[in-house]
């Protein structure tokens, strides 16, 4: 848990770090070029990381002694948390869900086709080159060859796709665009530009067969490899739905909070435990913190004491939140929930024994993160959710339809009981009044 912690907390301040790169992308790709630098930043320092033991990892533990308690309500007065309505994706898995995966195999294993005629049409993945100039100048960041982009998908400005939509495959067009006011790159913001775009080639997928998903899959038939594909989608369907859960839950109860600020003692402790962790790293790798920071995420050691305070309490405001949820509750971790919560982060950790767990994570950790969970499993229980795209006529209609069955079940029910006595007739009553209300 603590190096996970951890290792996000210093990607949040790569990400700070390297902020906007590409003159062309819109704000979306620009987010997925930050995840991929991200991601690369992290398989590096997972290098390094894996270099340091797990005795040293203690003995900074011990060096920084225990992390300073607080009380989540002191920092957050809490709105609204019980009684919310989130609306989740849906489970159906669709056809073109099953095609989207099918291409997604096919691209993967090489197994698509490069068609080289005819023109471009909405959700083409089309390969292509080209050349951005802004009054006949071209501009830094406004150059590639060989890009994959998938028409419709707003990856690139607006205007760029839609420019490509009828274009014929292998030929040059000229497409036209304004780049947004209040674009990343401020040399091109609000400016009119001219891409010389070359559709190389359309990527499609071949015809679904037995040879084709056996060579892309472990499945043999198109029978098997389809109800594979589709059992799966709707398991990562299930994870999204859940995740959707817990991010309306969480994203309600932040709009109607308040954060009046931060436990500094534990910004503080956090922030020395995360430089101490990557000064450890850095010098397992036989460099100083200053040159492990330049050379994996482009930022000077006076940029990293800067910004980890800030990234710190960033990531504490799911914490704060959950646990001023959990003492509004008046919530508490039993001895036996905290021996169960041994064995499942001895599981999800990989941690061979208890001690070995408790070898780098205390119990004060532990147990911050069972009432987390606690609060959250609270949350959940307390909340409507509906799902996106539920036809809401027809659940009124067969509320409605049930309604009438019970009140004409009732009815006969009252009839038949008219002989008892009044204390019963009232009792009948009362037990429909409260369904009706149901």
């Amino acid at each position: 848990m603590k190096k996970k912690v951890i290792m996000a907390l210093l990607l949040g301040l790569c990400v700070t770090a390297t902020g906007y790169t590409g003159a062309y992308a819109s704000e979306t790709e620009t987010e997925t070029v930050a995840e991929t630098e991200t991601a690369a930043a992290e398989d590096t320092t997972e290098a390094a990381t894996e270099a340091s033991s797990e005795a040293e990892t203690t003995a900074e533990t011990e060096a920084l002694g225990d992390e300073p308690d607080y009380k989540a309500l002191d920092y957050v007065t809490l709105g609204q948390y019980k009684g919310l309505e989130v609306t989740v994706s849906s489970l159906d898995v669709t056809e073109d869900d099953i095609q989207q995966q099918y291409y997604d195999d096919c691209n993967t294993n090489d197994k698509l086709l490069e068609v080289t005629e005819g023109e471009v049409a909405e959700g083409d993945v089309v390969n292509i080159d080209y050349v951005g100039s802004i009054d006949g100048v071209e501009f830094d960041g406004g150059t590639d060859k060989g890009v994959d982009l998938t028409i419709g998908s707003g990856t690139f400005i607006p205007g760029f796709e839609d420019g490509l939509i009828g274009a014929a495959i292998g030929k040059e067009v000229n497409v036209n665009v304004t780049f947004p006011e209040n674009y990343r790159n401020t040399d091109v913001a609000g400016k009119d530009a001219v891409f010389a775009v070359t559709v190389n080639f359309v990527k499609k997928t071949p015809e679904m067969t037995d040879d084709i998903v056996s060579e892309i899959s472990s499945y043999t038939t198109v029978d098997e490899y389809r109800q594979g594909v589709e059992e799966q989608l709707k398991a990562d369907k299930e994870t999204q739905q859940n995740s959707d859960k817990i991010n309306g839950i969480l994203n309600q109860i932040y709009s109607a909070s308040t954060i009046n600020g931060y436990p500094e003692e534990v910004v503080n402790y956090r922030t020395a435990q995360m430089k101490n962790y990557y000064t450890q790293i850095a010098e397992q790798a036989d460099m100083t913190l200053a040159d492990f920071l330049s050379n994996q995420l482009q930022m000077t050691e006076e940029q990293f004491d800067e910004q980890c305070p800030a990234v710190i309490k960033q990531s504490m405001i799911q914490e704060l939140l959950l646990k001023a949820v959990a003492e509004s509750e008046n919530m508490e971790i039993s001895d036996e929930e905290y021996e169960a919560g041994i064995e499942k982060y001895m599981e999800s950790t990989g941690a061979e024994s208890k001690e070995t767990l408790l070898a780098n994570y205390t119990e004060a950790e532990i147990r911050r993160s069972l009432i987390m969970d606690k609060a959250l499993d609270f949350l959940k229980e307390n909340t409507t959710v509906k799902v996106e795209g539920e036809d809401e006529t027809e659940a009124s209609s067969e509320a409605e339809s049930t309604s009438e069955t019970e009140a004409a079940s009732e009815a006969e029910t009252e009839t038949e009981a008219a002989s008892e006595t009044a204390a019963e007739t009232e009792t009948a009553a009362e037990t429909e009044s409260e369904t009706a209300a149901e």
